[in-house]
Order: structure tokens, then C-alpha cells, then sequence
């Protein structure tokens, strides 16, 4: 279930992130411009630290960012609650 919900987020910061990228802002990417407000508006409703994690968790190339922050036990247990609070926040806009 965590690796679904995973997928689930990564796909929507895909969109995000393409949505910003000047070589796809021309293209319907999903009605990218209500997606975007709607991950916008998602983002901003997460707790500082579930907000900072998720902006890192898709967009940090290394895999042991969170090193300089958390323990790997606190790190997945944050992850954890953010990518909940993130799908909790996102899915009662459909």
C-alpha cells in the first residue's frame, strides 16, 4: 500500500514539475493548470515539515538527503505521515 501511495505522488509531481518546464507548458498535460492548483493548494496545507520532506522527496537526485535532518527512523516514519497527510489532503478534491 505505501509503494502505491508512493507512485500516486510521484506521478503527481511529475506533472508538477512539468508543468513548470518551458519545453511542456504548451502542452494539455492532464489540464496541467487545475492539477497544479490543486498540488499547490495540497502542498500548502501540509505541516511545515511534511511539506519540506515532500518538496524533497521527488526532487533531491541523492537518496540519502535526509541524512543531514533525521535519523532513517524518524526519516520513514515522517514520510510515512506525509505522504498520508499528502493523499488525505489531495484526493477529497475528486
Amino acid at each position: 500500500m505505501e509503494y502505491i501511495r508512493l507512485q500516486t505522488i510521484h506521478c503527481l509531481m511529475i506533472i508538477r514539475r512539468c508543468s513548470d518546464d518551458p519545453e511542456h507548458s504548451g502542452k494539455d498535460l492532464l489540464d496541467s493548470y487545475s492539477w497544479m492548483q490543486e498540488l499547490n493548494r495540497t502542498m500548502e496545507m501540509l505541516d511545515p515539515t511534511s511539506r519540506f520532506l515532500m518538496q524533497n522527496l521527488f526532487r533531491n537526485e541523492k537518496t540519502d538527503w535526509y541524512k543531514a535532518y533525521w535519523s532513517k527512523t524518524t526519516y520513514y516514519r515522517l514520510k510515512k505521515k506525509a505522504v498520508s497527510e499528502f493523499l488525505s489532503c489531495f484526493m477529497p478534491c475528486f
